[in-house]
């Protein structure tokens, strides 16, 4: 047949919707079928790649978000780990505002002790009082001595006064007006 009439045959064909079979030989239909099943087992191939690269994906995603949120809730418990520590902290601060205080207190009485204790080691307190009770024990025999001497007067003033007693009780002179008698 001559190219033309087979373009115009099929062409024909194609318009009255007439399919056009060729005709192949058997070894021409098994390389074919062979060739077929080698593509798509290679598309098979490719595709179960494709799968399994797919599947890989996926795990390694779903094991990147298990470990974000794995993060995230240490992160978010860290977050209340820290809020715990900030107030324990807050406590531990007004605990060492207090025990400064007293360490201040401490100190200044420790001060004032250690004045006191050179007071003593001086020994300049104790030769104050030292001097002062020998000045009193002066003082005591100086007064002990004018008491002996007053009770010494008191003693001949005593007497006279009864010498001057009994003079009178024994003078009955009554003389003068203004003699009263002692009692």
């Amino acid at each position: 047949m001559k190219p033309q009439t087979v373009i115009l045959s099929l062409t024909i064909a194609t318009l009255l919707g007439v399919t056009v079979v060729t005709t192949l030989s058997e070894s021409e239909a098994r390389a074919s079928a062979d060739q077929a099943k080698k593509e798509a087992i290679d598309q098979i191939r490719e595709a179960g790649i494709k799968v399994a690269t797919a599947e890989r994906r996926a795990f390694d995603a779903e094991a990147k978000a298990k470990a974000a949120t794995s993060k995230l809730d240490s992160y978010i418990q860290s977050v209340e780990n820290l809020k715990e520590a900030n107030e324990t902290i807050a406590k531990a601060n007004t605990k060492v505002a207090e025990l400064e205080k007293a360490r201040e207190d401490a100190a200044l009485r420790m001060n004032e002790l250690s004045a006191e204790i050179a007071r003593l080691r001086d020994g300049s307190e104790v030769k104050d009082l030292s001097e002062k009770n020998k000045k009193l024990e002066l003082d005591l025999e100086s007064c002990e001595a004018n008491l002996r001497e007053a009770q010494k007067a008191r003693e001949s003033l005593q007497e006279e006064l009864i010498r001057v007693r009994s003079r009178s009780i024994n003078s009955d002179s009554t003389s003068t007006p203004d003699f009263r008698p002692f009692n």
